[in-house]
């Protein structure tokens, strides 16, 4: 199968990402793309739609459509759309690790451990782009500022930019270095910001996410870390750093 290569560019909120369309076979097969249809939404699609700003992105509307329609002309079954981070440096001497990993801390609403059940990916409003909703099963909450009286086995929605659908017979694997799926036999540390209108959570800004396996962990992201933490560690360093920075202090500004 010939997969050609297309220049497109987007906005998300997370990083400055430049995209290319190219083949999916470098896609994981262990996750099923979801059906779904160009103009048709539920509210919390609209909901999550609004939380990203992809209710009308500019210069984006379409662009999935557009890329649907390539793959029609070209006899093509499957497109992916990856990337590359781009990561700015911070003139000065970096603060400590727990100091950075307590500014992220502290501008998250919840900081959470446990694992990612069901998944399915959706459209935004715009049609320039996907996001997957989880089902998150809670096993330790570090920090929960909403209230929500999480606990051990509590379930709740979150968010991240990225996912696979199968759209009139096409199927589209968007997934960049930033957008690595939540994959259900890993466990998963989690700095949250809570999306109100949605009623959910999405990443909080700056938040690397730990993946947790049994006595060590490792970073999703690739490139610059944010929170300053080896790449790969022990789990019970990392935890005690979260721990740490979830209670604090804040800069009241």
């Amino acid at each position: 199968m010939r997969f050609a290569a297309i220049a497109l560019t987007t906005l998300l909120v997370c990083a400055n990402l430049v995209f290319g369309l190219t083949g999916a076979q470098g896609a994981s097969d262990s996750i099923q793309p979801t059906p779904v249809q160009f103009g048709k939404r539920t509210p919390a699609e609209h909901a999550w739609s609004r939380a990203y700003g992809r209710s009308t992105a500019p210069d984006q509307i379409g662009k999935l459509r557009q890329t649907v329609e390539y793959a029609k002309d070209h006899n093509e079954h499957g497109m992916g759309i990856t990337g590359t981070i781009c990561c700015g440096g911070v003139p000065g001497e970096p603060p400590p690790p727990l100091e950075r990993m307590r500014r992220i801390a502290c501008g998250a609403d919840t900081i959470l451990l446990g694992s990612a059940k069901r998944s399915a990916a959706h459209l935004f409003d715009d049609d320039s782009y996907v996001y997957t909703s989880y089902d998150f099963s809670v096993k330790e909450v570090f920090k929960d500022v909403e209230s929500k009286l999480l606990r051990n086995g509590s379930v709740i929605e979150v968010t991240r930019p990225g996912g696979q659908i199968l759209v009139d017979g096409i199927k589209i694997v968007a997934e960049t270095e930033a957008e690595k799926p939540l994959l259900a036999d890993s466990d998963y540390v989690l700095f949250l910001r809570y999306a109100s209108g949605a009623d959910g959570y999405m990443l909080a800004a700056g938040a690397e996410i730990y993946v947790v396996n049994g006595r060590s962990y490792e970073t999703m992201s690739v490139g610059c870390s944010s929170a300053g933490l080896p790449r790969k560690g022990s789990t019970d360093e990392l935890l005690s750093f979260v721990r740490t920075a979830a209670v604090g202090p804040c800069d009241a500004k």
